[in-house]
């Protein structure tokens, strides 16, 4: 069993549960070629990152070609929904967005956009993560994990899938 902490580590892998990327590459492909994403909810556990559930965009989301805003009121309510239904220790560990056209590493938007989640103290994360969902030629989808580090920008994560239906 992973031993839970608070949001303050470095994760090396990311679990991401089977669900969840069918998930966001059902949203990529819907949304395509318009960017969307959402919000990462977990825990941190012995250098992973274990994602439990996805918060979507949100009804006031703005999506277009190469941006992605979500509406952040409607994601804080449901953070704050999930945080309480899992007795305070599900919370707030990234977000993931796709690029439809695009590769699938942090842009110099997702930096700022990660150092700046990285420098919120609300948030109560040192290293945020990001999941890029982005296309490839063949059309597939294309999921890719990053931990921001600060300064050296974003280390990529080992994802590991799982299935949370079997014990």
């Amino acid at each position: 069993m992973l031993r839970r902490r608070a949001g303050g580590g470095l994760a090396e892998k990311l679990w991401l549960p089977l669900a969840a990327s069918e998930r966001m590459e059902d949203e990529a492909s819907d949304f395509a070629p318009q960017e969307t994403g959402g919000m990462l909810v977990g825990y941190l556990a012995d250098g992973a990152a274990v994602v439990t559930a996805l918060i979507g965009a949100g009804q006031g989301a703005v999506r277009g070609l190469g941006l992605f805003e979500p509406d952040g009121t409607w994601q804080q309510a449901e953070l704050a929904r999930l945080y309480q239904a899992s007795a305070w220790v599900e919370t707030y560990l990234g977000d993931w967005h796709s690029h439809p056209s695009g590769l699938a590493r942090p842009s110099g938007q997702d930096k700022s956009t990660a150092r700046r989640i990285a420098r919120y103290k609300e948030a109560r994360i040192k290293h945020p993560i990001t999941v890029i969902v982005a296309s490839t030629r063949a059309e597939q989808w294309l999921i890719a994990g990053f931990a921001f580090q600060g300064l050296w920008g974003f280390r990529p994560l080992e994802i590991k899938a799982y299935d949370p239906t079997l014990r």
